[in-house]
Parts: structure tokens; C-alpha cells; sequence
């Protein structure tokens, strides 16, 4: 597998697993100043990505 390939598939799992997260926060209800405050760290995540040329999800 090149470097490239293996680049790709490490990527697409942080993407799954940014998604699985989220989901995963969205779904709690208690304790929403810390919910939104992982929600921010999120968008701040998407935002790196997206800077950096990767494919923003979501």
C-alpha cells in the first residue's frame, strides 16, 4: 500500500470517527455548556481540516 493510499484510509477514519462523536454528543442532553463547547472544538476541527485542503464533512 503507497504512503498515499495510506494517507487516504487514516483520513477517512478520522472523518468516521469525528462523525461517530458528534453523533454521539448530539444525542446528550445533560450538561449542555460542556456540549457546546465540544460542538465548538468540532466546527474548530472541520475549520483546520477544510484550511489545510482536506475535505470538509458534515
Amino acid at each position: 500500500m503507497s504512503t498515499y493510499e495510506r494517507t487516504e484510509k487514516s483520513d477517512r477514519r478520522i472523518v468516521a470517527l469525528g462523525r461517530e462523536f458528534e453523533s454521539t454528543v448530539n444525542r446528550l442532553t445533560d450538561n449542555q455548556e460542556i456540549i457546546a463547547g465540544v460542538k465548538a472544538f468540532l466546527r474548530l476541527l472541520r475549520s483546520t481540516d477544510a484550511a489545510d485542503g482536506a475535505p470538509a464533512s458534515g
